[in-house]
């Protein structure tokens, strides 16, 4: 087992969630979170009306998968009213933030808020189909962080040792490296621990100071140990089953040639290899929640070249 978690509020103090509401910056999302949370924990997706087609994808397949402690972070009035219209729960912050990337960089901060009340968030990116309900036994919740990979095999995923050779140096030519594909920050769940509140504020402070990607500054976070003047949040992480969290090359050249994988189900499938992700999405949602077994075929169809499995 890892060390005990620093939960900011004690998982026995059953009147103390959700906490420092009388802080008037939290009071809104307190009163989201007390209706919504299922055993203190949400699974979010930020979001604006310029892609209200993705997101009501989204929400179909959320619903398909039983999850009903769902709240979108609204950036737009807009919005607001659709999801009042459909009746999802929402936390409203206004943003002007456009383009994908920006979009994703107001998460950190605003999860920043959710942990503060002793909410643990499961982040999700709305290119995302859900299948199973992730709460229901599929995360370990043993770790501060549990991430997505962008891996597609075992070696991708959780790491692999590479070996190196620098002929200049004789007998001492060999040496071995070890390596890791990135996690993916649009899916990753974060218990609300001192740990995960750390390293929400040290990449909230780096969106705002600093011109980089959020997911190569949530990679570096997660996996980069303290040295020099770089001081890591010092939590404990677990990559995710790359098999149950999947991305859309796992899927596309992992399960779907897989004879022996047609009957897995994963949890979740992120379309975040491939574009006109909207189709991808009903192909998948029409695969796992209708039982059309020829569905990923129309997929594949529209790959650029022969697809090989992995």
């Amino acid at each position: 087992p890892t060390r005990p978690l620093e939960y900011i509020v004690d998982p026995a103090d059953a009147a103390g969630f959700p906490a420092n509401c009388d802080r008037e910056d939290l009071s809104d999302l307190c009163e989201v979170v007390r209706k919504v949370a299922i055993n203190r924990e949400v699974l979010t997706a930020v979001c604006n009306s310029k892609i209200i087609g993705q997101l009501e994808n989204f929400l179909n397949a959320v619903d398909a998968a039983g999850i009903t402690n769902v709240i979108i972070i609204a950036l737009d009035q807009k919005l607001v009213d659709w999801l009042d219209k459909r009746g999802v729960a929402y936390y409203k912050k206004i943003s002007a933030a456009a383009g994908s990337h920006k979009i994703s960089a107001q998460k950190f901060r605003i999860v920043r808020e959710f942990l503060e009340v002793g909410c643990s968030v499961l982040m999700s990116d709305i290119d995302i189909v859900w299948i199973r309900n992730p709460f229901a036994g599929f995360m370990w919740r043993d770790t501060d962080l549990e991430g997505a990979t962008d891996g597609w095999d075992n070696e991708t995923a959780y790491g692999w040792t590479e070996h190196l050779e620098d002929v200049t140096l004789g007998r001492s030519r060999e040496m071995e490296s070890y390596r890791i594909t990135a996690f993916n920050s649009g899916l990753w769940y974060l218990q609300a621990t001192r740990g995960g509140l750390r390293m929400m504020q040290l990449l909230a402070h780096r969106m705002e100071t600093e011109d980089t990607w959020d997911q190569t500054a949530f990679s570096q976070e997660a996996s980069l140990p303290t040295h020099d003047d770089w001081l890591s949040a010092g939590i404990t992480v677990r990559v995710m089953n790359h098999m149950c969290f999947c991305n859309s090359k796992t899927l596309l050249r992992g399960i779907r040639p897989a004879p022996e994988l047609q009957a897995h189900r994963p949890v979740v499938v992120h379309v975040n290899y491939h574009q006109n992700k909207e189709q991808h999405m009903i192909d998948i949602k029409n695969r796992y929640h209708k039982g059309d077994l020829s569905a990923l075929d129309n997929t594949a169809r529209r790959e650029p070249r022969a697809l090989r499995r992995i």
